[in-house]
């Protein structure tokens, strides 16, 4: 076996050996004068595989086009030879920068164990868990103002706009604006406008992969909720007695009506929804308990409150009996797998986000 640093590339050799009942895995060269990293020959039941390999950390649309190129002269310059699969390397590659290999005919190999190749008639689809992404500034997207801003950003639904108005309508600074976008740029899911300076304008360039990341990143954080129960007779009077105890109270708790209640309002799926989930602002929970009379109920509760971070608290909408939260943040809710919940998100998706 190759005694390699890159732990990415031999797990790569590991796991290509066992899949191919590779016999050897030969290290050949590094293969600098086009622009690759590495190239490996592996023995297998098809004849000898030449593998050139470029390795990132992480990989979006535009980190994965340059080794498309060095890949197409390499090739080019080995025509002759009948086995050359390439394959690009990363910690974490986004869904676009697959397909945009998938695309130029370029497999890859992602460190959760994820591997795809598709070589005459080989095909290998192997499919993990993603790793999270390291936090790192503005990369890490889905949380604090970030977070605000990629909502702001969905909510403009394909609208053109300045980095200014954008900032007015998120409610953020400029900076965290800034860092945003650049990153959205990064991974291609902005364009840009022709002007420059302050007078260019951007809009979303696929919304659907911005809200699948989101709905990635919210999967896996760690959620507060709290349970409780107000006599009502039934999850729309319990919101209904709810708002109009807020509305008395002399310093109300921002809140709103999320996930199965408000989203089957909309979008009519469930037969009756026996629960109003609320999400309040972090560290809230108690003192909106307490201001609206909401007993603590382990079992038998007809409330659950959620503590969510400002994003979930913005564009709520007050054109309804009681406040409900934006649709990003209905169709969010959604996905703690309980009951139906999956099947009302995928119908809400398609019908209300239009996604």
């Amino acid at each position: 076996m190759i005694n390699l640093e890159n732990d990415a590339l031999q797990d790569l050799i590991t796991c290509l050996g066992e899949i191919l009942e590779g016999k050897n895995a030969n290290l050949c060269y590094l293969g600098q004068d086009y622009g690759i990293d590495y190239v490996f020959e592996i023995d297998t039941a098809q004849g000898k595989w030449i593998v050139p390999v470029e390795i990132k950390k992480q990989a979006y649309p535009r980190d994965v086009k340059q080794a498309i190129w060095a890949f197409d002269e390499y090739r080019q310059e080995n025509k002759g030879k009948q086995n050359i699969v390439p394959l690009f390397v990363a910690d974490l590659i986004s869904e676009g920068a697959r397909e945009v290999l998938k695309n130029h005919n370029v497999g890859y190999y992602e460190l959760s164990g994820t591997l795809y190749i598709k070589h005459k008639q080989t095909l290998i689809d192997i499919q993990r868990p993603r790793k999270r992404a390291a936090k790192s500034g503005a990369s890490d997207l889905f949380t604090g103002a970030r977070e605000m801003v990629v909502h702001a950003l969905l909510h403009s639904r394909g609208e053109w706009f300045s980095g200014e108005e954008l900032s007015r309508f998120s409610d953020t600074s400029s900076f965290t604006v800034s860092g945003v976008l650049k990153e959205f740029e990064r991974r291609e899911w902005l364009i840009k406008s022709s002007e420059g300076g302050r007078s260019q304008r951007r809009k979303l360039s696929n919304p659907s992969v911005v809200l699948n990341s989101w709905a990635e990143a919210f999967r896996q954080r760690k959620k507060k909720s709290f349970y409780g129960y107000l006599f009502a007779t039934d999850a729309v009077d319990c919101a209904i007695k709810i708002d109009q105890r807020t509305r008395r109270s002399d310093t109300p708790v921002k809140w709103a009506i999320t996930g199965a209640l408000s989203a089957n309002q909309a979008s009519p799926l469930l037969t009756g929804v026996n629960v109003a989930e609320i999400i309040v602002p972090l560290g809230q929970a108690d003192r909106f308990m307490q201001s609206t009379e909401i007993k603590r109920a382990e079992k038998g509760y007809n409330v659950v409150l959620h503590e969510w971070p400002s994003a979930g608290l913005q564009f709520i909408d007050t054109d309804n009996p009681f406040p409900c939260a934006s649709n990003f943040i209905q169709y969010l809710s959604l996905l703690d797998g309980k009951g139906r919940n999956a099947e009302l998100a995928e119908q809400f998706r398609r019908d209300i986000l239009e996604m």
